[in-house]
């Protein structure tokens, strides 16, 4: 079958903490079997080599979409974004998270069905050794970072959710709710700026999405 090969970067071969926390996260990953999320067959090694083997994705990413369309409207945006979420909600039944929801970790079939990637970079919610997680590390992309994570502060399934609200904001409005000159202004505009109100996101979606959205990007998990 055809597959994806993910290789951890040479540079970072030799050194164990990382190696040990890309087996850890891969083996979290593996545990995840869904419809909408690329499955993990197995992860490798050879000599100092060190892969994650994953199910192959014909199709492209939600981030070109976005790229060249500007935004998919309401329709296309409720129902990949419901997709996401049930691959969500199934790696958070069994205790992972994936912590870097974006466009650009969304796969879309070439019969448009949409596939969860990059559960590679996700830690497990329980059974993870303190010496394998490093505190206050900004994994996220800035512009669909929860503002618990862009403070180094503990994360649950509502950051994820917080992120799915991004994307599903930016799908529908062809924008992004925060923004700022640089990464780290963009992450402090997630903790300070206040979230879009519900009726200024219902002058763009219907009542009951901006119901939802407003929910989604509140500050408080």
């Amino acid at each position: 079958r055809d597959v994806a090969v993910k290789l951890l970067k040479p540079a970072y071969a030799s050194d164990q903490r990382t190696v040990a926390r890309f087996y850890a996260e891969a083996r979290a990953a593996a545990r995840l079997a869904h419809p909408h999320a690329v499955l993990v067959h197995d992860v490798v090694a050879e000599r100092t080599h060190h892969a994650i083997v994953m199910e192959y994705v014909a199709g492209i990413s939600l981030e070109r979409v976005l790229d060249a369309e500007g935004s998919v409207g309401e329709a296309r945006a409720i129902r990949y974004c419901r997709q996401i979420a049930l691959a969500l909600a199934a790696a958070h039944a069994c205790g992972l998270l994936h912590r870097d929801v974006k466009p650009a970790n969304v796969l879309l079939s070439q019969s448009d069905v949409v596939k969860v990637a990059d559960f590679g970079l996700a830690k497990a919610i329980v059974n993870l050794e303190p010496s394998l997680t490093e505190a206050g590390r900004l994994i996220g992309s800035a512009s669909y970072v929860s503002p618990e994570q862009a403070q180094g502060l503990p994360l649950s399934p509502a950051s994820d959710l917080y992120s799915l609200g991004v994307v599903l904001y930016r799908l529908v409005t062809g924008r992004l709710p925060f923004a700022g000159a640089n990464p780290i202004a963009i992450a402090v505009a997630h903790v300070t700026a206040p979230a879009p109100r519900e009726a200024e996101l219902a002058r763009a979606m219907s009542p009951a999405l901006a119901t939802i959205v407003a929910r989604l990007l509140r500050k408080d998990p």
